[in-house]
């Protein structure tokens, strides 16, 4: 800048308020001020909040000529704070750099906090401003047009022509893009994807991730699952932001597309139709549905399935018969961890014991929360919600729990019907509700604090790492803050001598995944599930085999078994709130579990506990034998890497996809030969 010419139609200009500003002086006419009225500031509040909607949004926006500097001084130094890191981008095209020499003259934008050194205000100055912007756009397809135009340059109502111009040639550009993806692929190459899935594929099979860096969950999951690819011959590259003012653009995916020549299309939690035209209707896409989100659980959703459109789930029943996903298109996959390299050996010297969890919040605060919520759906239910969470609370006080939402649900109907509300529409989502906004919270730290007490008794250290810990009043003096994902989290777990599994559900959890694989050793709150399953699968094995549903296995038990399925079935049906107890098995037996009727993780028994008095008997049994300790954790460990590692799940979910492609190439051609 400092060779910029001098523009003598620019000069500089004291506002009423004293405050520095610039005029513009066009040849014929008067001199016009660059900000607003004759206060700079003034002008700029008013400007800011008008763009507070767009910045609270991260809504990319350009401006068309730094004018005296202001605006762009606070867009920089403002910036509102985005999820995830998310960062808004501003473009700043100036054709005049005189203009902007005086800004500079006016404002510090060198500084940390200036415009200059912040990668996500991009700049774009002198005659051929457009046309930088234009090929910087072609040269990074991640970065986003901008929604939003903001005219502080004389030049201003040009350059936003010029913008509609270069908005065409990228619509334009992304319309090729799409024409040579569809002669890419025309049809459904059905030879191709067999092959490709196959043991023993002619080349290494192709597989392109889409996620975002806006979601920590999403993106790590990916970078697993992409590896557990890699980690089978599968060559797979994760399409994701390059940064946090980054943008997944239609284009940048397509080029993609085109340069890696995918063979199927994996996304967590979203399907094709949510992407418009984006992704040709000839390529596999599998959707893994790890959360149960609305954008999955409607009929719309389902209707926009196509033939090569496929859900992997742990719920595909669920699916089928409650949104009407086509049961033909359902892959069976649960919960999987990363395997991560550990020490050949390592000494457990951290605490003794160890709990990472972030279900910190107050009951008492969840409840007041789940109150609020529940007039959203009808008056009545707040009492009733109110009546339900302080007797929860007072279930709990006195020692008692709800392992299943079917238990809940009857606790809920005796409340409604003292109160005179029995069949009141709603009483399911707030069955719902009380079990995951509060009993969730109540049944870990009801079991966390049989911990603390063990701990006081013996003497022992007690950690819990967590967001919220500290400002529990029972658990305050334990809490140690927040511990990182990945290779601190992996750490910690193997250093602690007990780690804390506790769930109100079956205890195949991601967290005890996660830790069992980092050589962690936990003792495991026990969950009727972890034994009623597996008794289920057992019986399940010998008498009725190839039974889907609980209706079909009826048909084919023997008579002297009835009264012990029965006897089965009832005990799982409080936890087969979506499927049948049937399903349930089927669905983890589809995951590799409850095959060869073992246990899992292996020796869970072993290390369980149901109460405080239990608890302290584990204790003492394993907290001085970290021979043993290391001996059940080596042993559960190879049974999940085996099983539940992503390349074993992504192994079972392609011999799945390829034993669906070629049932439906049989049935094409002997649909053929017929006719």
């Amino acid at each position: 800048m400092e060779s910029a010419p001098t523009d003598a139609r620019f000069s500089f200009a004291i506002a009423a308020n004293g405050r520095p500003s610039i005029s513009f002086t066009s040849p014929g006419a008067p001199s016009i001020r660059l900000s607003d009225g004759d206060d700079p500031l003034a002008s700029l509040a008013a400007t800011m909040e008008q763009l507070k909607p767009a910045r609270q949004a991260g809504q990319p926006l350009v401006v068309l000529g730094s004018a005296d500097g202001y605006l762009l001084t606070a867009l920089a130094r403002h910036p509102l704070a985005l999820p995830f890191g998310r960062q808004q981008c501003v473009y700043l095209l100036e054709p005049n750099p005189g203009n902007l020499l005086l800004a500079m003259m006016i404002h510090d934008l060198s500084g940390a906090n200036g415009p200059i050194r912040q990668d996500r205000i991009q700049w774009f100055v002198g005659g051929d401003c457009m046309s930088a912007f234009r090929k910087a756009l072609r040269n990074d397809a991640f970065l986003p047009f901008p929604q939003i135009n903001l005219a502080s340059s004389p030049d201003g109502p040009r350059l936003a022509e010029q913008l509609t111009d270069v908005l065409k040639e990228i619509l334009e550009h992304d319309k090729n893009l799409e024409q040579k993806l569809s002669r890419r692929y025309p049809e459904f190459p059905v030879e191709r994807l067999l092959e490709m899935t196959s043991e023993n594929p002619p080349r290494a099979p192709r597989a392109l991730l889409l996620t975002t860096r806006f979601s920590t969950v999403l993106q790590y999951s990916t970078a697993d699952t992409q590896a557990g690819l890699v980690q089978l011959g599968w060559e797979a590259k994760v399409v994701i932001e390059p940064s946090g003012h980054h943008t997944l653009t239609f284009p940048a995916i397509r080029q993609t597309m085109l340069d890696f020549d995918p063979d199927v299309i994996i996304q967590i939690d979203h399907v094709r139709a949510e992407h418009g035209n984006l992704f040709p209707e000839t390529l596999p896409f599998l959707c893994w549905t790890q959360d149960h989100l609305p954008n999955l659980i409607n009929p719309q959703a389902a209707e926009n399935q196509g033939p090569l459109d496929f859900l992997l789930t742990d719920h595909g029943p669920w699916y089928a018969r409650n949104f009407g996903y086509p049961a033909e298109n359902s892959l069976t996959l649960g919960k999987l961890t990363r395997v991560p390299e550990i020490p050949v050996s390592w000494t457990s010297d951290g605490p003794d014991l160890c709990y990472v969890s972030n279900a910190a919040k107050l009951p008492e605060l969840a409840a007041d929360e789940l109150v609020a919520s529940s007039v959203r759906t009808h008056p009545q239910l707040q009492t009733l919600a109110r009546r339900c969470s302080t007797e929860l609370i007072a279930r709990y006080a006195d020692g008692a729990s709800f392992a299943g939402t079917q238990d809940l649900r009857a606790f809920v109907d005796q409340l409604a019907a003292a109160e005179g509300l029995i069949g009141l529409a709603g009483l399911p989502e707030l069955t719902t509700e009380l079990f995951e906004r509060l009993n969730n919270i109540l049944y870990r730290q009801q079991a966390l604090g049989w911990a603390a007490d063990v701990a006081d008794a013996r003497g022992l250290s007690l950690e819990i790492y967590g967001s919220g810990w500290d400002k529990h009043p029972r658990f305050a003096r334990y809490a140690k803050g927040v511990v990182g994902y990945g290779a601190p989290l992996e750490a910690l777990t193997r250093s602690a001598k007990l780690n804390l599994q506790i769930v109100p559900y079956f205890s195949l959890h991601q967290r005890l995944l996660d830790g069992i694989a980092a050589g962690g050793f936990y003792l495991v709150r026990s969950h009727p599930a972890d034994t009623t399953i597996l008794d289920c699968a057992r019986f399940l094995n010998r008498f009725a085999p190839d039974a889907a549903t609980v209706v079909a296995a009826a048909r084919l038990i023997p008579e002297d078994r009835r009264g012990q399925f029965e006897a089965l079935m009832a005990a799982n049906s409080f936890i087969a709130d979506r499927l049948d107890a049937v399903e349930l098995v089927r669905v983890y037996q589809g995951q590799g579990l409850f095959l060869d009727d073992a246990e899992m993780p292996p020796r869970v028994g072993k290390v369980s506990f149901a109460s405080a008095g239990q608890l302290d008997a584990c204790v003492s049994r394993f907290l001085g034998d970290e021979a043993m300790r290391r001996e059940i954790v080596l042993s559960q460990r190879a049974a999940i890497a085996g099983t539940l590692s992503y390349s074993a799940g992504m192994r079972r979910v392609m011999r799945q996809l390829h034993a669906r492609l070629a049932e439906r190439h049989t049935a094409s051609e002997l649909s053929l030969s017929a006719a």
